[in-house]
């Protein structure tokens, strides 16, 4: 499994916003990456490789859109 390195200039603003909401930083993390994806326009390959997240990250996303 690819494990990207966060940039060291971004983890303690994202340590302290995980302290602050009182979540782990990888669940920030998480999160951040998931609504950029859902920002992004994803071609075909990429969005049917995406359904997965948006299940476990918003099950209603697909819904609302439909």
């Amino acid at each position: 499994m690819y494990s990207p390195k966060i940039d060291p200039l971004l983890v303690r603003p994202l340590y302290h916003l995980g302290r602050a909401r009182k979540k782990p930083m990888t669940a920030i993390v998480n999160e951040m990456i998931f609504q950029a994806l859902v920002a992004e326009e994803l071609d075909e390959e990429t969005s049917r490789h995406f359904d997965a997240a948006v299940f476990k990250y918003q099950p209603t996303t697909r819904k609302e859109a439909a």
